[in-house]
């Protein structure tokens, strides 16, 4: 049904965020002193195709972060840096020789990415609730409640059963217990902590929302999914599945999520970063400013430059990313991530930094490559979302469909191959909350 006050708000929000980008590029370029204006005009192409792909997608889903993302960290952001003149991890002002390349790629990809998955996806434009429920499921809410407390006592566990070290993520509070390395500690980790948050979202899309079983589960997410204490890609995650899955608006509109993601990168982002080394105190809410983008947060350009300097690997990173559950003792020479392998290579500062999605392609296959992926990650977001929006979805793919909206923003900051475990730890997750706790009737 048409909705005038939606329709005005989403006026307003499209108004405002397309002011805010011709703004920031006006100020910019006048101001800036940029050695080729190829980059400026690729980076500009980068934007507006991922402007138009937010339009041009029928639902709040996975392609809604990638051009978020896109246009934040892919644009905006190194259109400020360099007109600073920054470089991350003591990396050489050279590199930016290669900044009107890098954007080439960024648009390149942007637009593939796009017409691929526009192309593919299969979302009906009838939005009603009732067709997001699923009757042939039968979820039983006492082995969902159960299970989210069997979450919440892991996850105290792993925190020797210090309240405070399960709300901060990292610091002089911090006990966690680590389980380990190697892909089954990383695997068990992820979904042990996924545990409340995916079951608060199975039982939201199964169509329910009594009052009682909603609190019994709300306590475990707020304590065990407490965005302060764990990583903030895993947080947004979390809370972006639960916020598209409980609200209708959210998932019709193509704007009210970007907008939302916005918001948190400017003010939730940078206020969970205290909790990775938190010393006590009252917590602060901090505002990102134009000099944060000095910080390495915000590498994620210049990742795609740095790999046009870097050897063709021909899908041996790659193969590292689909087999990262072999244990290194089984394959002494299995890759390691690419950003480190871009620090190694550009003898950078720091050596846990991101790999932006589309420059593993570049590393692996070059510029064909970098398209590739592209194409082929429009493909499997339209393929996933499909099954997500389907109007009688599988459980899963309603649950999962939803945690990936979130996820998509670490597979493009990448690496890779950390991302893509991350990912087969949520569905490991969902899997095992379906599995318990539903029943065929």
């Amino acid at each position: 049904m048409f909705n005038i006050r939606n329709t005005f708000i989403e006026i307003v929000l499209w108004a405002a965020v397309i002011s805010a980008l011709v703004a920031v590029y006006l100020t910019t370029i006048w101001g800036g002193d940029y050695p080729d204006t190829l980059y400026v005009l690729f980076n500009l192409a980068t934007c507006v195709a991922a402007v138009i792909g937010l339009a041009w997608t029928p639902r709040a889903g996975i392609a809604t972060s990638v051009n978020t993302f896109t246009i934040i960290f892919l644009c905006i952001v190194p259109l400020l840096g360099r007109s600073a003149a920054v470089t991350y991890w003591g990396e050489s002002g050279i590199i930016f020789y290669q900044y009107p390349y890098a954007s080439f790629v960024a648009a390149m990809c942007t637009i593939a990415f796009n017409i691929v998955y526009n192309g593919m996806v299969t979302i009906p434009m009838n939005d009603h609730p009732s067709q997001e429920r699923l009757p042939s499921i039968q979820v039983n809410e006492g082995r969902l409640v159960l299970l989210s407390w069997v979450g919440l006592f892991a996850i105290a566990a792993l925190n020797n059963f210090s309240l405070v070290s399960i709300l901060v993520r990292g610091g002089a509070l911090d006990e966690t217990v680590s389980f380990g390395g190697g892909a089954v500690g990383l695997i068990l980790g992820i979904t042990v902590y996924s545990l409340p948050g995916a079951c608060f979202v199975t039982y939201l899309a199964a169509g329910r929302r009594h009052a009682v079983t909603i609190g019994f589960l709300l306590i475990p997410l707020l304590i065990g999914n407490a965005p302060s204490g764990m990583a903030r890609f895993h947080a947004a995650a979390i809370y972006i599945a639960i916020a598209v899955t409980l609200f209708s608006s959210l998932r019709r509109s193509s704007i009210l999520l970007p907008a939302g993601l916005i918001l948190g990168i400017l003010v939730a982002f940078p206020t969970l970063n205290q909790f990775r080394s938190y010393e006590g105190g009252v917590p602060r809410i901090y505002i990102l400013g134009i000099d944060d983008v000095t910080t390495g947060h915000f590498d994620s350009f210049q990742s795609i430059a740095g790999a046009l300097n870097m050897p063709l690997t021909m899908g041996r990173q790659l193969l590292g990313v689909v087999l990262f559950w072999v244990p290194r003792s089984v394959w002494p020479d299995k890759p390691i991530g690419t950003g480190a392998e871009y620090a190694d290579h550009a003898n950078l500062s720091f050596s846990n930094i991101s790999m932006n999605f589309f420059a593993e392609g570049v590393v692996n296959f070059g510029l064909l490559g970098a398209i590739a992926f592209a194409a082929v990650g429009g493909y499997l977001s339209a393929l996933i979302d499909s099954r997500g929006y389907s109007q009688t979805p599988s459980l899963f793919w309603a649950v999962f469909s939803k945690f990936m909206i979130g996820m998509a923003f670490f597979m493009m900051r990448g690496d890779l191959l950390s991302s893509f475990a991350f990912s087969v730890g949520i569905a490991v997750t969902v899997h095992i909350v379906i599995l318990f706790s539903t029943k065929r009737i």
